[in-house]
């Protein structure tokens, strides 16, 4: 995932990433992700997993984004949850790769969300189902986020300094790391 195509607000966040997480799992990196992106189609692509607790969930954000009053800090734990849930309702497993990852910090200026890092490890410490790589291009930042005590994803997260990749060296990188994973073939 790119940080740098979602929207920078929470709702648009909230929809963006439960959309894309529904967008590779349902169609593999095919086609237009960005039609996920959308609420109608966001709806109807959480019918098609047959999971009550999955469409529950697209339902309560539906139900928030119409609020007068938006809860902008539970529209960010519901995304940061939905991965979980859907994993584990399918019993399958994920590995979210989420780019510009320093940018997530800029959702807590937003004055209902607090720190958006606490709101990720909080969630982070429950999953079981879903592990993240964590990349970005601002170093300092990426630093700061994952080696500075005072920072909540301080220990949760291994750094690895690596130069730009192409995109045939990301498909070969990927592949090696889900290949150590006990995962069905198809999903590789």
């Amino acid at each position: 995932m790119d940080r740098k195509r979602f929207g920078l607000s929470p709702e648009a966040f909230a929809v963006e990433h439960i959309g894309s997480v529904l967008y590779w799992f349902q169609q593999k990196g095919q086609g237009r992700w960005d039609d996920y992106a959308r609420l109608p189609t966001l709806l109807r692509a959480a019918t098609t997993p047959g999971n009550q607790r999955v469409l529950d969930m697209v339902l309560e954000l539906d139900a928030d984004l119409r609020q007068q009053t938006i809860p902008q800090r539970r529209l960010l734990e519901l995304a940061f949850q939905f991965p979980e849930v859907l994993a584990r309702e399918l019993s399958v497993r994920f590995l979210i790769c989420i780019d510009e990852f320093q940018d997530l910090a800029l959702l807590s200026n937003f004055p209902r969300v607090g720190d958006v890092l606490d709101i990720f490890r909080s969630l982070l410490q429950t999953q079981s189902d879903v592990a993240y790589v964590a990349a970005g291009s601002a170093i300092s930042l990426m630093e700061g986020v994952f080696h500075q005590a005072r920072s909540p994803l301080f220990v949760h997260f291994r750094s690895e300094r690596v130069g730009p990749f192409t995109h045939e060296e990301s498909e070969e990188l990927a592949r090696k790391v889900l290949a150590s994973e006990d995962l069905p073939a198809e999903a590789a």
